[in-house]
């Protein structure tokens, strides 16, 4: 008969053995795989063809996911790439190298109290209205319309940028992605090597402004179609225009459509339109290649960009619904965590101060158990500076803390 240990050490034995050959069972998988999953516009199944697929709205709206169906949200990233044969003369030979132009767009809100737009973000509006322009967008337009004067292009300019953040906004969340190829009728080869579109409304970008001056500007710099001088006076309800929803690399029409063999050898199955306001400049763009990459941007994902804390809080790419805020945070190297306060009128036990461009962590109070610093360091601390940052719906002591996934700690997405 066992004794009572030789049954606990028996009955552990199985238990060890069990674990041992379920451990087995999985082959031993250990490691974690990427957060990021990467998708190019072959791999799109709801697949679109012709030119006419540039009119509709079947897409990847900015939105809710799942529920509210295919989405691209704030943390993913859209990777875009379009390939022109470079300037051209009268009879259509090149003139200079191809050119190859890349937009990085990170989505994400930016706070329109005060809120600015990185270089990429700047690329990619400044982009997306560039080769969007009216042909009625300046002045001495002719019968296209009513156009601009140099200093009501500048009014225009200084509206836009003075209310970058809502334009920002308004652009990425009238996002429109798809994946469009040639006709059905086109060989295996051209149906199987679509091009990502990016689409936007521009109207959107339009009712982000609030003055009505502006609006009508903006009217006769993108949305005058020409013959009717008195079209821009509606504003952002101007007559329609017949490109819409607009592409952030302004292209539509088969010149768009093909793989990088046949943009190199002019096989694409039609040439479209310049497109563009201004003719003979630069040939149409004759490829079109990008990726969606979901869940690529947080403070701990590899590469991010530099953003302020601030700025991270402001995203709605942590936890978009309801934003969350950063109760405390660990500096790189440092065991110690520093609660964020926000009440200025309470003392912190440290501080980050700006001193000859640069910036310094200085101790104000002596402070053994309990450490903390004033909610401003959020907007001149970047990921960069941190190994840890602890989220919650406010920062008071009794807040729970949550740990969305890429921005909680370094090393762990």
């Amino acid at each position: 008969m066992s004794s009572p240990a030789a049954n606990v050490r028996h009955g552990t034995l199985h238990k060890g053995l069990a674990l041992a050959i379920a451990i087995l069972a999985t082959g031993c998988a250990t490691g974690n795989l990427s957060r990021t999953t990467v998708v190019g516009p072959e791999a799109i199944t709801d697949r679109q063809y012709g030119a006419e697929a540039f009119d509709n709205r079947r897409c990847f709206h900015y939105g809710g996911r799942p529920t509210g169906g295919p989405s691209v949200l704030p943390g993913d990233r859209l990777r875009l790439a379009v390939w022109s044969a470079g300037t051209q003369d009268l009879d259509n030979k090149n003139t200079h190298p191809p050119i190859v132009r890349t937009v990085d767009v990170r989505l994400r809100e930016v706070n329109p109290s005060g809120g600015h737009l990185d270089v990429d973000e700047q690329q990619a509006l400044a982009t997306f209205l560039q080769v969007n322009r009216s042909r009625a967008w300046v002045e001495d337009a002719g019968s296209e319309g009513d156009g601009l004067t140099r200093p009501e292009r500048q009014k225009l300019a200084a509206a836009l940028k003075t209310h970058e953040a809502a334009v920002w906004n308004a652009f990425v969340g009238s996002l429109c992605v798809k994946a469009i190829a040639p006709s059905k009728n086109a060989g295996a080869a051209a149906r199987a090597a679509p091009v990502l579109a990016v689409q936007a409304d521009i109207r959107a970008i339009c009712r982000a402004l609030p003055g009505r001056q502006d609006r009508q500007r903006f009217a006769r710099a993108f949305l005058v179609t020409g013959g009717s001088d008195s079209e821009y006076l509606k504003g952002c309800a101007a007559a329609r225009l017949t490109r819409e929803p607009m592409t952030v690399f302004g292209v539509r029409g088969d010149t768009a459509l093909g793989s990088w063999a046949s943009a190199a050898l002019a096989a694409n199955p039609g040439e479209a339109d310049n497109y563009y306001a201004q003719e003979w400049v630069l040939a149409s763009p004759k490829a079109l290649q990008g990726t969606i990459e979901f869940d690529a941007v947080a403070p701990f994902q590899t590469d991010p960009p530099t953003w302020s804390l601030k700025e991270w809080e402001d995203a709605g790419i942590c936890l978009r619904s309801p934003k969350l805020k950063i109760k405390a945070l660990r500096l790189r190297g440092s065991s110690q965590q520093y609660r964020i306060v926000d009440d200025p009128n309470l003392e912190t036990t440290h501080n980050v101060v700006l001193a000859n461009g640069k910036r310094d962590l200085v101790t104000l109070h002596k402070q053994t158990f309990s450490w903390s610093l004033p909610v401003s360091v959020l907007s001149v601390l970047t990921a960069s500076d941190v190994d840890e940052l602890v989220w919650a719906s406010n920062r008071t002591p009794q807040s729970k803390t949550v740990s969305p996934m890429g921005c909680a700690a370094r090393g762990e997405g």
